[in-house]
């Protein structure tokens, strides 16, 4: 059997689809079935901040957070006080992960 040197890019569709969901990077490489060595790769490919996976994966990722905010946003403005709530503590959580990036590049 011969092994793979890098993991080629069709798998880029499904990342974004798993992204936009919300799904970690871990839970996508067991959802995409890797074994040990694909999945090595795969963590290796998504670390790197030039790479396609990465890139497709932020991308995507940050869309989906997107629509939840703005689904969140149509349900607060028609008066949903659950709605309004959660966005209000998303919004936070934004602010507050910005700052510890800015702070500690963490």
């Amino acid at each position: 059997m011969k092994q793979l040197i890098s993991l080629p890019d069709i798998y880029i569709d499904e990342v974004k689809e798993y992204a936009r969901k919300g799904y970690s990077v871990s839970r996508i490489a067991n959802l995409l079935g890797f074994g040990k060595y694909e999945r090595m790769l795969f963590l290796e490919r998504i670390s790197s901040q030039d790479d396609i996976y990465h890139v497709g994966y932020i991308q995507a990722f940050e869309e989906g957070q997107d629509d939840i905010d703005k689904a969140l946003k149509e349900k607060a403005d028609k008066g949903d006080l659950e709605a309004i709530k959660l966005l209000a503590e998303r919004e936070n959580e934004r602010k507050i992960k910005e700052l510890r990036y800015e702070l500690f590049g963490v």
